[in-house]
């Protein structure tokens, strides 16, 4: 009877991690096939574009990062999909944006201080208006 039992749970965690694991491929081939396939429909566009257009998947968190050149003005922001159970993991999926005009760093610092995780209603008016001047999709 424990010999079932142990069987029976180690059958359920293995399906259970085929499941979470084709759930990470859908969401990376429906960004990759939504958006980097068709980047050039929204480069030059504000960010609204591409965020009006997630109809299956929409984005957990977000982290903006300073320019190495000028720490006073973000030109990349980074959203995230699938998070990290602890710290960076390997399951991480995210939309890495580029700004077409770098934002200044304390208005990304006072948007990230609303709430610091999560992709709230605030970050999607602040970030909606950027223009967009590259994208990629990327899976650690």
């Amino acid at each position: 009877m424990k010999k079932i039992c142990k069987i029976t749970v180690v059958l359920l965690l293995f399906i259970l991690s085929i499941k979470i694991h084709a759930q990470q491929i859908d969401t990376l081939q429906y960004l990759k096939e939504t958006f980097e396939a068709k980047k050039a429909d929204y480069i030059g566009k504000p960010f609204s574009c591409i965020l009006n257009k997630m109809d299956k998947i929409y984005p957990q968190s977000v982290f903006s990062m300073p320019s190495v050149y000028n720490i006073t003005l973000t030109e990349v922001t980074k959203f995230y999909f699938i998070l990290p159970k602890q710290g960076l993991g390997k399951n991480v999926i995210y939309i890495y944006i580029k700004w077409e005009t770098p934002i200044p760093t304390k208005d990304v610092d006072n948007t990230e201080k609303i709430d610091k995780s999560g992709f709230t209603p605030e970050k999607k008016v602040f970030y909606g208006s950027k223009i967009v001047k590259d994208l990629k999709i990327i899976k650690m």
